[in-house]
């Protein structure tokens, strides 16, 4: 009788963990269009054509603030960063583009 009390308080704690995750991952497909784009044959290929067209996008403008970033610290000259006992010099390529 024990077991069986300890099997529905186990299954009872354990719903209630996956409970949640199940309803966020259903949600979180409602909100970025999966549910729809899964339900046609040929929506997938466009929904990951539109998620390469939009990672590109994102990795060029990613690179753009990193080259601005850079040429701001370059711009700054080096700068000493100490900490315990350790110091770093940034920014250390300055000569290259």
């Amino acid at each position: 009788m024990a077991i069986l009390f300890r099997t529905v308080f186990a299954a009872g704690l354990g719903m209630l963990v996956m409970l949640p995750l199940l309803a966020m991952n259903n949600s979180v497909d409602g909100l970025l269009g999966h549910r729809r784009a899964f339900a046609d044959d040929r929506a997938p290929r466009a929904l990951l054509d539109r998620l390469d067209g939009a990672g590109s996008q994102t990795m060029l403008r990613l690179q753009i603030l990193k080259s601005e970033i850079h040429a701001d610290m370059c711009s700054r000259g080096p700068q000493r960063y100490c900490v315990g006992g350790s110091c770093l010099s940034l920014p250390r390529d300055c000569g290259r583009p």
